[in-house]
């Protein structure tokens, strides 16, 4: 309606209408875009969700947890349950590909820049570096760190204080290994001062 009204607005220049077209045109698709992404996703109100995320499907986000923009959360083959004060930072999808099953991830968990998390299980106090890929139907324990750039392949279980690393992503034991104290501080400056620089979302944003 915006557009046919704009055809009937002679005296704007033509750059003006051409800008004004754009801005609707994106305005509303962006709503279009959020309506559909909202279905079935529950947002704990100490989340930390920034507009921008994309979430699909039946997605629970738990206390404290924080989403960054352009990160994706797609509960696609069945519902991701997402614990407490985890970080998921940009670029990072966590994607539920198994039919019937359900994605639990515990709390306390960083997935960083880019990262990609396709596993059935994984506890807490995890690290996953930038870029590192877990694929399907993978389980991971707690207090576990995957390397830069590294692969858990397929089926794979990882114990608790597992560390994956190097070339060949190779695994093994540390017992003495626990996640940094340094992403505590981290988590709660986000968790304080992330919403003062961008939009989020809420739970009233998907009644």
């Amino acid at each position: 309606l915006l557009l046919l009204l704009l055809d009937d607005f002679p005296v704007a220049p033509f750059f003006v209408n051409c800008h004004l077209r754009l801005f609707f045109f994106s305005f509303f698709l962006s709503k279009l875009l959020l309506i559909e992404t909202m279905v079935g996703v529950e947002i704990d109100q100490s989340a930390v969700v920034c507009r921008g995320a994309v979430i699909q499907g039946d997605v629970t986000i738990g206390a404290g947890t924080i989403v960054h923009t352009t990160a994706q959360i797609l509960a696609i083959a069945g519902p991701i349950v997402i614990g407490q004060n985890n970080m998921i930072e940009e670029q990072a999808v966590i994607e539920n590909k198994k039919e019937g099953s359900v994605l639990t991830i515990g709390d306390a968990n960083v997935f960083e820049i880019a990262t990609k998390y396709n596993g059935t299980t994984c506890g807490s106090n995890n690290v996953f570096e930038a870029a590192s890929t877990v694929e399907e139907d993978v389980m991971i324990g707690s207090h576990c760190n995957i390397g830069a750039k590294c692969l858990v392949k397929t089926k794979e279980i990882l114990d608790d204080h597992a560390i994956v690393c190097g070339e060949k992503s190779e695994t093994r034991i540390d017992t003495k290994h626990t996640q940094s104290v340094a992403f505590d501080g981290e988590r709660e400056y986000l968790q304080q001062n992330l919403k003062k620089f961008h939009p989020i979302m809420q739970q009233s944003d998907f009644a």
